[in-house]
């Protein structure tokens, strides 16, 4: 039988904060990267909890989502945002398909500032060609 090697494909593609009143009131953070995968516009979405629990308590919480809130203003057209306004993607694909999507947190608190980022735990990804984000 033959089995094929997953490839890894790192891209830097736009964030935008998903704000969604039922993640705030449990202190999920959504995100929805977003532009060129594979030859087609995609969107991958992934929800975060903090994994110190002191966060939500000491305003870091609050933070975040303001700096996220910054981050997303401005352009909708991938190429109207420059490269330090981008987040690392690391995918993994095989066979031509998208099997694991995560957004680089140590790109996010780079770009952001803020090393609570990396305090992020991964709660669930997907990848799509709709935006998960009602405009």
């Amino acid at each position: 039988m033959f089995f094929s090697k997953p490839e890894t494909l790192e891209l830097y593609l736009p964030l935008r904060l998903d704000r969604l009143k039922e993640d705030e009131d449990n202190g999920i953070i959504s995100l929805e990267a977003w532009g060129e995968v594979m030859g087609k516009r995609q969107y991958l979405s992934s929800s975060y909890s903090l994994k110190e629990p002191a966060m939500y308590g000491d305003g870091r919480y609050e933070k975040m989502l303001e700096e996220l809130d910054r981050l997303s203003e401005g352009a909708e057209d991938e190429s109207d945002i420059p490269r330090n306004k981008k987040v690392k993607v690391v995918l993994t694909i095989k066979k031509g398909k998208v099997k694991k999507g995560l957004i680089d947190l140590e790109s996010l608190a780079e770009i952001t500032g803020d090393m609570g980022f990396l305090a992020m735990e991964l709660l669930g990804w997907g990848i799509g060609e709709k935006s998960c984000i009602n405009k």
